[in-house]
């Protein structure tokens, strides 16, 4: 009789009850969408760790063997077979990205770049200097480590702050390791750390802007395994969109 004549009467006490369960079930949404979304992350970094680990085992292959570091440099049509495989199928995963988001298709287009990537990895490696190439290769694979080291350990919300020191440690990290066991110029060095960390950043700023753009990007139809192939056009279309940027803000400021 009591709750009764308390739902007739209107108890305030019920009402802030259902307000405190409505409030729960938004939270616990928002954090299931989080975790989604961090889960993608999470996957995406573990791909593109998995595509440089190739990359940078054959680079090393080709480093240590001297018969083959010689064939691919007398062989310069592997090189661009390689290349003009691996941009075709870049270029088409991108433009049909909703097309080939479902297994064994995805995985199909996975590998196939990836073998493609380190055949022109190999072959540049080949034609230049191989241990500025390893370093190269070593380094893009550590900062994506790196990144996948730090989406292992948030729950809710991708930060520059946290991202961008875990990318320096691995960067320093390989600095430190090549400045001491190998004989390359420090400026070599310098410069491939400071691009290493300039594709980190238009990396993260391309993960960072999918995550939080609920409208545009939508997480439950995104595939990590195709995304880990496209991504490299994301990333230049990236850079040349800040490029003009840039360019706009000088010639107005020339004005």
């Amino acid at each position: 009789m009591l709750f009764e004549s308390s739902i007739r009467s209107g108890d305030p006490r019920l009402s802030n009850r259902n307000k405190s369960g409505q409030a729960t079930e938004v939270q616990n949404a928002y954090d299931h969408s989080f975790n989604g979304r961090i889960i993608y992350a999470r996957n995406l970094y573990s791909k593109l760790f998995l595509q440089l680990i190739i990359v940078c085992i054959y680079v090393w292959i080709v480093h240590a063997l001297q018969d083959l570091d010689h064939f691919l440099e007398q062989t310069k049509w592997i090189f661009w077979l390689s290349l003009g495989v691996c941009i075709g199928i870049s270029t088409l995963a991108f433009i049909y990205r909703n097309q080939i988001k479902t297994a064994p298709i995805n995985w199909l287009v996975f590998l196939s770049f990836t073998l493609s990537l380190a055949s022109v990895c190999g072959c540049l490696v080949a034609f230049g200097n191989s241990q500025i190439g390893l370093l190269i290769f070593v380094n893009f694979a550590s900062l994506i480590f790196f990144l996948f080291l730090y989406s292992s350990t948030i729950r809710r919300k991708i930060t520059y702050s946290g991202a961008v020191l875990f990318v320096s440690a691995g960067i320093l990290i390989v600095f430190e390791m090549f400045t001491i066991y190998t004989k390359i110029s420090l400026f070599w060095i310098m410069v491939i750390s400071l691009s290493s960390f300039l594709f980190a950043f238009l990396l993260l700023y391309h993960t960072y802007s999918n995550l939080n753009s609920e409208d545009s990007y939508d997480i439950s139809t995104a595939d990590d395994v195709s995304g880990s192939v496209t991504i490299y056009w994301d990333i230049i279309l990236l850079f040349l969109k800040m490029a003009e940027l840039i360019k706009d803000n000088l010639f107005n400021r020339h004005n």
